[in-house]
């Protein structure tokens, strides 16, 4: 009896992958929101790996480095919030994989450079589109955008 037990342990904590964010563990499986604690560094590439994602909320802190494109793989984020970090590069063009955002605020990232990537223009159930303030971007409105029909709210200032 007590191996039969032992197994199920087993199985358990290998089906409950832990992911460390922040120096925060969380069950890959189970954890549904993330909020950054207040912090510095750099946005690892293990989010990807919070799949149950609906909520991601890195706001107001020294993150830096770049966008990781394993954001894209958190398919059912409804709210995805980066803003007043001191991330640089480009916005990933994988984020145009998450069509069940409801809300995007990307905004006060003054060193994020490039253009908005058209695969933003898949994001079908988009409401609120927020892209201010990120200094070093530059280019026009992806014409794609035209199609998200669902968008209420859209906000782009402070870009070249």
């Amino acid at each position: 009896m007590e191996r039969i037990i032992c197994i199920l342990l087993c199985i358990g904590i290998i089906n409950s992958a832990t992911v460390s964010i922040f120096g925060t563990n969380y069950n890959s499986e189970s954890t549904t929101s993330l909020t950054a604690p207040t912090t510095a560094g750099t946005i690892p590439t293990e989010i990807g790996l919070l799949t149950n994602l609906d909520s991601l909320t890195i706001q107001n802190y020294q993150i830096s480095g770049t966008t990781p494109s394993e954001i894209g793989q958190l398919t059912v984020l409804t709210n995805f919030t980066l803003a007043s970090n001191e991330l640089s590069g480009t916005v990933p063009t994988e984020l145009g994989k998450l069509t069940t955002l409801a809300y995007f605020g990307f905004f006060f990232n003054d060193k994020v450079s490039g253009t908005i990537p058209t695969e933003l223009g898949k994001l079908s159930a988009i409401t609120y589109f927020y892209f201010d303030s990120n200094n070093q971007v530059s280019g026009t409105i992806p014409s794609e955008f035209g199609k998200l029909f669902a968008l209420t709210s859209f906000y782009l200032s402070s870009n070249r």
